[in-house]
C-alpha cells in the first residue's frame, strides 16, 4: 500500500535541492515543481502492485517524542534476538553512520522489490523525473552508499529466491538472499560456496561486486567475484541485461570488483560451487608475551614460517593483536581447509614451541580442532554462534547502530615478507599508534607454495591487481556499537549495555577534552555528563540530551583525531599497498589508485560511462563520483566556482 506522507520542505546543505534540474543536478526538493506530483507516485505504486512505502526503522518506537515505551523495549529484544530483524525494515542499516561524514536518513520512497521488473519500474521512473536513487540489500555499507535524503529507494530485500543447478555446481541467487541461508543449503547438498563472512551480508551487492573477500575458502578457491558465473542486472536506462563471459563482458568484469550501487541493480547472481571437502577445522589461542622485544620475536618467527611450514593454501589466518600490561596475539579466527587436523597441528607445532621459548604463554589455551561439514561455515544458521571464534553475532550486534568512529586498512603486500623481522617492527608501530591491530590473511590472495608465491585468484576481474599479491589485509576499525544518531534524544537507547563503557573511556581519553567540554557547560570536570541518563533511575529529559550531546562530542573528536594524525601516519607505514575498498577509511585520499590502480580503474570509468552516461548509480567513492558533488546530487562542474559549493568534498 502506498504510504503517503507530508514531506517538510526545508534547506538542505548547500542550498543543492533547489537548484533546477537545468543545472544537472537532481531532484530532490519535494516541494520544487520538478518533483513526481501524488498522482505520479500513486501510479508507480500500482506499477509495482502496491509495494510503493514510506521507508520505516526497526527502532521507530525507540525514537526521541515517541510515547512507546513498551514498543521499544519489544523492538530492542527483537534486534538482538535476531541477526535479520532490522534489515527487514526498509529505513535502517546495519550501519549507522560516520564521525564527521554522513549520519543515517531516510529516502522519501521505497520500492519493495519482489522482481527485476520492479527493480526496472523504480529505475525508469526515478530517471524519468531526474531523482536520486539508491539501492539496499543487506545495508551493511561502512560508507552509507545504500542511502541519500529525498531520494527513490529500490529496497531488494524481499528478493529470496534459491534455485541450485541439477548437479549443484552452480547456485543462483536472487538479489535479497543472505549467505547465512545459501550456506545452510550448501552444507545440506555437500557443497562448498565461497562468501562473506557475516551470515547477514547479502550475496548479490557490495561484497561480491566489491571484490568478495570471504572469511573462508579465499585462498583455496579465490574470492566470491572470481566464483561469479554471470550477473542479471538492471540498468540505468531501465534494461533488464545478462551479463557474464559471453555477453556483456566489460560489464561482467567490472561488477566483479568494481564497486556496488555503480553499474546497475544486479538482481540475481550465479555462483560456481565446490565440493565439500571433509578435511577442515579451527585454531584457537591467545599467545601474550610480557615484553615488546618478545612479541616483535614472535612476529618475526610467524612472518618467517609463511614462506614455511605455514605456507600453501590451507590456513585462512585471523590475527587480532593489541597491547594492555602485556602483548595479545590473538589466533582465535584462524581456520584450515583441506588439510587434517593432525597435519595442521604438526605444521603450528613451531609456532607453539616458539611461544614457550620466548617466555610467552597462552592467555587462551591453544587448540586445533576439527570441524564437520556443518559445523564449518563461519556462522551456524540456527545459532548464530560463529564457529570459528565461538562468539554469538545476533547477540553481540545491534544491526541498526553501528557507528563509524574511524578505520584504516592496507595489503599486506609478498615484498613485506622478505624481511620478516622488519615486518613485525612495523605491524607493532601500527598497533602502538592504532590501539590494536586485525591481520585477515583471508583477505589477501597470495601464498607460498614449491619457493614462490602463487594464488588461485583469476586475473579476469576488476579487483585490483594488488589483491593477487597480498597475503592479507591489515585493518584497524572503531566501531561504537548502540550508537544511532536518528535516535538521538531517546533514553531507552543511552541505556543499551554496548554504550555502558563509552563515558568511561571519553573521560579517559586523549583524543578527547573531557575537562573541557564539562568546564565550558559549567559543570564538574571531573564528572560523568551522562550517569543520570544512563542509570537505573529516571532521568529527566534535559540530562539525557546532555549524554548524547556528550558521547556525540566525544566520537567526532576521536575520529578527527584518529583521522589527522593516526591514520596519515600509518599509511607511512605502507605507502602504495593499496586496500580493500569495503573495508577503507572513509576518507582515502587518492582512492581510485588505493582501491583499483590506475590501470583498472581508468577501464572501469570507460565502462562506467558507457553503461550509466548520465550518472544515475553515484556513491562516495564509487567508479565515477569525483564528477559529482560531495552529496551527490550535483555534477561537479555545476558549482564550479559559486559561493563556495565545492566544500564538503574532503576524500571524494
Amino acid at each position: 500500500m502506498l504510504l503517503l506522507a507530508a514531506i517538510a520542505a526545508g534547506s538542505l546543505a548547500l542550498s543543492a535541492a533547489r537548484r533546477h534540474p537545468g543545472d544537472g543536478c537532481r531532484c530532490t526538493d519535494p516541494s520544487a515543481a520538478c518533483w513526481p506530483s501524488t498522482a505520479e507516485w500513486a501510479q508507480l505504486n500500482r506499477t509495482v502492485e502496491g509495494r510503493l512505502q514510506v521507508p520505516r526503522r526497526g527502532l521507530a518506537a525507540c525514537a526521541p517524542g515517541g510515547a512507546q515505551p513498551k514498543e521499544c523495549r519489544q523492538a530492542m529484544a527483537l534486534s538482538h534476538a535476531s541477526a535479520l530483524f532490522l534489515q527487514s525494515f526498509s529505513g535502517s542499516s546495519v550501519h549507522t553512520g560516520w564521525a564527521n561524514a554522513w549520519n543515517l536518513t531516510l529516502s522519501s520512497y521505497a520500492v519493495e522489490a519482489i522482481s527485476a521488473q520492479d527493480v526496472q519500474a523504480g529505475i525508469r521512473f526515478a530517471r524519468k523525473h531526474n531523482l536520486r536513487a539508491v539501492v539496499k540489500g543487506g545495508a551493511h555499507s561502512w560508507h552509507g552508499q545504500n542511502q541519500a535524503a529525498n531520494s527513490l529507494l529500490i529496497w531488494v530485500y524481499r528478493m529470496h529466491t534459491i534455485r541450485w543447478s541439477e548437479d549443484n555446481s552452480t547456485v543462483t541467487l536472487g538479489a535479497g538472499v543472505p549467505w547465512g541461508d545459501v550456506y545452510l543449503q550448501a552444507q545440506a547438498r555437500g557443497r562448498f560456496v565461497v562468501g562473506g563472512g557475516c551470515p547477514t551480508v547479502f550475496t548479490t551487492g557490495g561484497f561480491v561486486q566489491g571484490g568478495g573477500l570471504a572469511t573462508i575458502g579465499s585462498k583455496y578457491y579465490g574470492t566470491a567475484a572470481d566464483n561469479v558465473l554471470e550477473f542479471e542486472v538492471v540498468l540505468a536506462d531501465g534494461s533488464l541485461v545478462v551479463a557474464n563471459e559471453g555477453q556483456n563482458a566489460d560489464l561482467f568484469w567490472a561488477m566483479r570488483g568494481g564497486g556496488g550501487g555503480t553499474f546497475g541493480v544486479a538482481t540475481s547472481v550465479t555462483y560456481r560451487t565446490h565440493e565439500s571437502l571433509e578435511d577442515r577445522g579451527r585454531v584457537g589461542g591467545e599467545a601474550v608475551c610480557p615484553t615488546q622485544n618478545r612479541t616483535r620475536e614472535l612476529l618475526a618467527f610467524f612472518f618467517g614460517e609463511l614462506k614455511g611450514s605455514l605456507g600453501g593454501s590451507a590456513f585462512t589466518f585471523g590475527l587480532q593483536i593489541f597491547e594492555d600490561a602485556e602483548y595479545h596475539i590473538d589466533l582465535r579466527g584462524t581456520a584450515f581447509y583441506g588439510i587434517a587436523a593432525k597435519e595442521a597441528r604438526a605444521r603450528l607445532a613451531p609456532f607453539v614451541s616458539k611461544v614457550g621459548e620466548l617466555g610467552c604463554r597462552w592467555g587462551v589455551g591453544f587448540v586445533v580442532q576439527a570441524l564437520r561439514a556443518e559445523d564449518y561455515y563461519p556462522y551456524d544458521p540456527h545459532t548464530w554462534e560463529h564457529t570459528i571464534t565461538g562468539e554469538h553475532w545476533a547477540i553481540r550486534q545491534l544491526d541498526d547502530a553501528s557507528y563509524g568512529v574511524a578505520a584504516f586498512s592496507r595489503f599486506l603486500r609478498t615484498a613485506e615478507l622478505e624481511d620478516a623481522g622488519r615486518l613485525a617492527v612495523k605491524v607493532l608501530r601500527w598497533t602502538e599508534l592504532s590501539g590494536g591491530l586485525a591481520i585477515q590473511f583471508f583477505k589477501g590472495m597470495a601464498y607460498y607454495e614449491d619457493g614462490a608465491w602463487a594464488t588461485r585468484s583469476r586475473g579476469n576481474t576488476s579487483v585490483t591487481p594488488a589483491l593477487r599479491d597480498a597475503v592479507g589485509t591489515m585493518l584497524s576499525a572503531h566501531f561504537l556499537q548502540g550508537w544511532a544518531p536518528h535516535l538521538r534524544g531517546s533514553r531507552a537507547a543511552l541505556r543499551q549495555e554496548q554504550l555502558s563503557k563509552w563515558p568511561g573511556l571519553c573521560r579517559s581519553s586523549p583524543r578527547f577534552d573531557h575537562r573541557g567540554w564539562m568546564q565550558r557547560r559549567a559543570m564538574n570536570a571531573s564528572g560523568d555528563a551522562c550517569k543520570a541518563a544512563q542509570g537505573d533511575g529516571d532521568a529527566d529529559q534535559r540530562e539525557v540530551d546532555l549524554c548524547w550531546e556528550y558521547l556525540q562530542a566525544c566520537t567526532d573528536s576521536v575520529g578527527a583525531s584518529l583521522g589527522e594524525h593516526t591514520i596519515p601516519r600509518l599509511r607511512e607505514l605502507f605507502p602504495d599497498a593499496g586496500t580493500y575498498l569495503n573495508e577503507a577509511d572513509y576518507f582515502e585520499p587518492d582512492w581510485q589508485r588505493s582501491f583499483w590502480g590506475e590501470e583498472t580503474y581508468a577501464r572501469l570509468l570507460r565502462v562506467k560511462k558507457a553503461v550509466d552516461p548520465q550518472g544515475l548509480f553515484v556513491c562516495h567513492h564509487c567508479v565515477g563520483s569525483e564528477a559529482w558533488t560531495a552529496d551527490g546530487n550535483c555534477p561537479s562542474a555545476a558549482l564550479a566556482g559559486t559561493d563556495g559549493r565545492q566544500a564538503n568534498l574532503r576524500g571524494r
